[in-house]
């Protein structure tokens, strides 16, 4: 029988029977056995030999296609033949009625699978005719074909990606990403249930032991020069095909994956589920997260309201830049009430939209975070779960959701016109382009709206804004209607025409406008002595704004209103402010909750701030604060007063640890808090002017900040920023040490700063190590070790682990420059230090990364026993002070890491396996999926699954460590081997 040449694919009929009872689709593949030459055990031609017991009286169908997989156009045209295939047999259903309560099984071979795959993804997408072939469907038989997903864009073809990249990478990815297990649960008959879950598990480990009887096991040690030989893709698992459909049934799903057996006790821990595999949380709808509520006073901005709303929901998609989110950027001067008008339309509007979720993106730093909480809010993560802590992984959850917004994840028919609308407001944005990480795509029932005092963000092909709006000052009208309501002086004739002339002086300025209603309210004025008061022939335009805050006459809140000055002005805790009630020595803060909330009342009535709809937190505008900041500046002793108030609040509430003692990830949600407050100060420190940076260097509680902010960032895998803040601690602590001599607050200061001061210099060792640069390392580390000798000098009781850490420091610098005996030397002398601490467990915490980092360097010195014995030590100690599988920080993770190198150096695969795993799961549980650890892991299981053929699985997880490595200059090596193995594994898979 002669294939098929032409290019038109068919639905083809080999079998028929007058009253049909199940269907059978046979799918081959690209260059494989025709269906024709397909035979069982007994060399009989299947499946026509299917005994009745079987399947009853089945119609059997073969699927004929061309694809040419030479061609770039291959996974286009293999998408549309699942399509193609799809249409024919609902068309078949359709006209054959009978067919209607038969079941559908479906077997395809190699490239087949994926035509299978897509023609079901295809009929869980429509909402009439493939639904029902959707719910007849019963049973997919997959043999060697392609499963699990394809993480890297750059298997689609490069030519794809100027014209419908976006749409085809969705088709694609939704298909591979499909298992064989994706099929409806609602069968007709239950004539094979009770057959189902034995006959399947007997299927499936006949034919696994037949591919263990024909494949040769692995070598003890394979290199890439073996594993990049091809493996070649028998074709008598054809006859397995009737193995399975003959040993599985209906009322349920079952499917067979393509396997080689190499190893069983290695195979059965790559059948688990991989760390990355996640089971999708269906989202809780409606969520809107709005951070303010409405304002009854609001005037005017109408038009612009409609114009906006007429844009972000506008029915042509023509000039949509990302596959048909619409996003509208209002831009305009600080004061012109963009933050207001968006808060107006996204409340106003509320009901338009599903979902609205708002982001403060003065700080493009903070962004992952806020997603975090959004992820939480909408139920995509469980909070406190790894993933709400992983802040990029929650991230990728929203955004994933964003681009795809199902009500639910559990229905087979998601379809587009099923997609739930959301509106995304991006707030204060100050660089356009730092939104391209975080921008959404995909859907085409998203909107996004913008607002920057940046008048480049509404410059379209800068970042995928599709519309913008430039807010001017209020009509004079309006601005006067403002004034009248918020004053509450409508009825008044002779208000009424003197409040145009302070909506003219004023220049239709909403926030001054408000701010010009309050003060003539709390000190009980009129317009006409507000126009009096700023009726200066020679005043500016901005000396006339200056005028109009007027902080001077504050009564009760100048103090609190100046330390809100310096911190995050976004969501200021409440309960942040109240803790140093009582305890602040800034003049003028309050001392008592009676005190303090007469500050809060007086700064409300001014207008100065505002809460967000919990209220819990105080928000306050950035021009306030930055007027407020400006008028600090102009008294230098109070602003230093002020400064070191707000650097007093944040030390107080940061959990601190014992000297010596880090990673510690049980302190980071108390730090979440307050992290955003002491990178705004140290922001504004960096950008203040040499006087002030002189004045505020000297300020000890201020390094010691910076450093613990620095650790956060180092945990959370953020080595740039930890390294910004800890060389600041080292230049200030340095310089407060300078001062020695001189009287600085106490005597205890002068020794903690030298304490700071080493630690400074050991930390920015910890951050160089961590950023791959071994002489700055060697360099701090040796400096911090000189300095803690100086200070333990003489001592007979050690009170610290400090001076151990120093040792083991220093010993892995020199692993990292390969000077492995001058480590050694180190390493030994680190647990010689240890043994001299006090407790039993002080002692085992401080030898754990001795023994560890000791354990390495053996290991490189191919000393693999000695290697082996120090890291299981390490290992019980640890589960001695933590129990077995602790995540009170990633050390562990780091000593299961090492004993997989090491069984695999002794050439055992399956432990090395098992202890790969283990600490790709730790580091993903402790640091998060983003850290450089949690990369090198997922980079060790990846080599496990080249080494076992499984393919898709290998890309999955290079795909994720290319994530961590990508982009960050300081991991070219990891990102070089990742893509070398990425290459060696599409290779393998053609």
């Amino acid at each position: 029988m002669e294939r098929r040449t032409d290019s038109q694919p068919i639905l083809k009929p080999i079998k028929l029977e007058a009253s049909p009872k199940s269907v059978v689709i046979l799918v081959p593949g690209v260059g494989t056995e025709p269906v024709e030459n397909w035979k069982d055990d007994e060399d009989k031609p299947w499946p026509q030999s299917l005994p009745e017991t079987v399947l009853p009286t089945p119609i059997i169908y073969e699927f004929r296609y061309c694809l040419d997989i030479t061609k770039d156009s291959c996974w286009n045209a293999l998408i549309t033949n699942g399509h193609t295939l799809a249409r024919q047999l609902a068309e078949i259903l359709d006209k054959q009625k009978e067919l209607r309560s038969c079941p559908i099984v479906f077997v395809a071979h190699s490239l087949g699978g994926l035509v299978v795959k897509s023609c079901i993804s295809n009929a869980g997408d429509h909402d009439t005719g493939n639904k029902r072939l959707a719910r007849a469907t019963a049973i997919f038989v997959a043999v060697a074909s392609p499963h699990s997903s394809l993480e890297d864009p750059s298997v689609v073809p490069k030519d794809y990606s100027q014209v419908g990249l976006n749409h085809l990478w969705e088709d694609i990815t939704r298909v591979t990403d499909a298992t064989h297990f994706d099929i409806p649960l609602k069968l007709p008959g239950e004539w094979l249930r009770e057959r189902l879950a034995y006959r399947f598990n007997i299927a499936r480990q006949r034919i696994q032991q037949r591919e263990a009887d024909r494949t040769p096991s692995l070598p003890a040690e394979r290199t890439p020069s073996v594993l990049s030989e091809s493996t070649q893709v028998n074709d008598q698992r054809l006859s397995m095909a009737a193995t399975v459909v003959q040993s599985v049934g209906t009322e349920g799903v079952a499917g067979l994956q393509g396997t080689t057996s190499i190893d069983d006790d290695r195979r059965s821990g790559l059948m688990d589920a991989s760390p990355y595999t996640i089971t999708k949380r269906s989202p809780r709808l409606p969520c809107r997260l709005i951070p303010n509520n409405s304002d009854p006073e609001f005037t005017g901005r109408q038009g612009v309201l409609e114009e906006i709303h007429s844009k972000l929901n506008s029915a042509d998609q023509t000039d949509s830049v990302q596959a048909g989110v619409r996003a509208v950027a209002i831009c305009g001067p600080g004061g012109m009430g963009k933050t207001h008008l968006a808060n107006e339309y996204a409340l106003r509007y509320k009901k338009t939209y599903d979902a609205v979720f708002w982001l403060d993106a003065s700080s493009p730093s903070r962004l992952a975070e806020q997603f975090s909480r959004i992820a939480i809010s909408l139920g995509l993560v469980l909070e406190g779960s790894t993933d709400a802590r992983d802040h990029y992984l929650a991230c990728e959850h929203v955004k994933g959701w964003l681009s795809k917004p199902v009500r639910s994840y559990n229905k087979v028919d998601n379809t587009s016109a099923q997609e739930v609308s959301w509106l995304v407001v991006f707030d204060d944005v100050e660089d356009p382009q730092a939104l391209l990480d975080y921008w959404p795509t995909g859907s085409n029932n998203g909107s996004i709206l913008v607002t920057s005092r940046d008048l480049t963000a509404a410059t379209p092909g800068l970042y995928p804004v599709t519309h913008s709006v430039v807010l001017g000052p209020l009509m004079v009208d309006d601005a006067a209607e403002l004034l009248l309501r918020l004053t509450w002086r409508e009825e008044d004739a002779k208000e009424k025409v003197l409040s145009k002339e302070v909506a003219r002086t004023l220049g239709g300025l909403p926030l001054a406008l408000v701010r010009m209603a309050a003060i003539s309210v709390a000190q009980e004025i009129s317009f006409a002595e507000i126009i009096k008061r700023l009726s200066s022939p020679d005043a500016l335009y901005l000396d006339i704004l200056a005028s109009v805050w007027k902080f001077e006459t504050l009564r009760y809140s100048t103090g609190l209103l100046d330390v809100m000055a310096f911190l995050d002005p976004n969501a200021i805790p409440e309960s942040l402010l109240k803790s140093a009630v009582g305890h602040s020595p800034l003049p003028g803060y309050p001392q008592t909750m009676r005190q303090f909330h007469e500050a809060c009342a007086e700064m409300h009535r001014h207008s100065l701030v505002s809460e967000d709809h919990s209220g819990s937190n105080l928000i306050i505008h950035r021009i306030v604060q930055d007027t407020a900041k400006t008028n600090l500046l102009l008294n230098p002793g109070r602003a230093k007063a002020v400064f070191e108030a707000a650097i007093d609040l944040l030390w107080r509430q940061w959990p601190r640890t014992e000297p010596g003692v880090r990673h510690v990830i049980g302190n980071w949600n108390r730090c979440a808090m307050l992290v955003p407050h002491a990178a705004h100060i140290k922001d504004y420190y960096l950008h203040a002017n040499e006087r002030c940076q002189a004045e505020w260097r000297g300020s000890f509680k201020f390094a010691a900040l910076l450093n613990e902010l620095g650790w956060y960032f180092q945990e959370r895998g953020r080595g740039d920023d930890a390294l910004e803040c800890f060389k600041i601690t080292q230049q200030n602590a340095a310089h407060i040490v300078s001062l020695c001599n001189y009287p600085i607050e106490t005597a205890y200061d002068k020794v903690e700063a030298r304490r700071l001061l080493a630690e400074a210099h050991g930390n920015i060792g910890g951050a160089a190590t961590d950023l791959n640069n071994a002489n700055s390392a060697l360099l701090s580390y040796t400096t911090y070790h000189h300095m803690l000798m100086s200070e333990h000098r003489g001592m007979d009781v050690i009170p610290d682990a400090r001076l151990t850490t120093s040792y083991y420091d220093v010993g892995m610098s020199y692993t990292m420059q390969g000077e492995y005996v001058e480590a050694v030397k180190w390493l030994k002398e680190a647990l010689r230090e240890a043994s001299r601490l006090q407790g039993e467990a002080k002692i085992k915490s401080a030898r754990s990364l001795a023994l560890i980092n000791l354990g390495l360097t053996y290991w490189l010195m191919g000393r693999h026993d000695q290697a082996q014995e120090r890291l299981l030590v390490a290992l019980a100690e640890r589960e001695e002070l933590f129990g077995p599988n602790d995540r009170q920080s990633m050390i562990t993770g780091r000593v299961l890491h090492s004993l997989g190198n090491v069984r695999r150096s002794l050439g055992d695969l399956s432990q090395s396996l098992s202890y790969h795993k283990q600490a790709l799961v730790h580091f993903m549980e402790t640091v998060g999926e983003h850290h450089h650890r949690t990369g090198n892991s997922s980079f060790k299981v990846a080599e496990h699954f080249f080494e076992m053929h499984q393919y898709p699985q290998a890309l999955m997880l290079l795909g994720q460590a290319w994530k961590v490595f990508q982009g960050r200059p300081h991991y070219r090596g990891e990102a070089g081997r990742v893509l070398i193995l990425q290459s060696q594994v599409l290779e393998r898979m053609a």
